[in-house]
């Protein structure tokens, strides 16, 4: 089964990425909080996978997209 991308080369909410992670498999994630996963895209952010503007703890006021070819480790 194909899913789409929740992380792509356009800005995106950090919040609308966490939101369409946790629910494309809400089975898997019941009670993990939405900082974990959070959380987890600032590690992708710190690992050069991802590109980040605004402030990363607030994820409503935070977008990500895919790091430039040449960023990436």
């Amino acid at each position: 089964m194909s899913r789409e991308r929740s992380v792509g080369h356009h800005w995106r909410k950090v919040a609308w990425v966490v939101g369409s992670v946790t629910g494309s498999v809400p089975d898997q994630v019941a009670g993990i909080p939405d900082s974990f996963f959070a959380k987890r895209v600032a590690e992708m952010v710190a690992l050069d996978r991802l590109e980040a503007q605004g402030d990363l703890s607030r994820i409503r006021y935070s977008e990500v997209r895919l790091a430039a070819a040449g960023n990436a480790r």
